[in-house]
């Protein structure tokens, strides 16, 4: 894992963990599996990559187990670049999280 993105995702699961009480390994990962009665419960507002955070968010508070699975992280020597920006977008994530979990807008 490239040092950004290794860094976003600390940044990110080390919030998460925070605002849900809960640890959370690897938030950004983006591979869950969800029941889909507890997705249509959902009312998500988030646009970007704030999503995973939100559902994230929601359905530890709604009292959803998390349980961690290892998974294989696939790079490719940099020529499938990711679009996510670890420094802008990390802070919009944390700040978005930050927001839900106080304010809940």
């Amino acid at each position: 894992m490239p040092a950004s993105r290794h860094f976003s995702n600390t940044v990110g699961s080390r919030v998460t963990s925070w605002l849900v009480g809960r640890q959370i390994l690897d938030s950004q990962c983006g591979f869950r599996l969800v029941k889909v009665e507890m997705l249509r419960r959902l009312s998500l507002r988030a646009t970007k990559y704030e999503i995973e955070m939100e559902v994230l968010i929601k359905l530890c508070l709604q009292g959803s187990s998390v349980v961690h699975a290892p998974v294989a992280m696939v790079y490719d020597n940099g020529e499938a670049r990711s679009k996510m920006n670890p420094v802008r977008d990390t802070t919009r994530i944390c700040l978005w999280s930050l927001a839900y979990r106080f304010l809940r807008c």
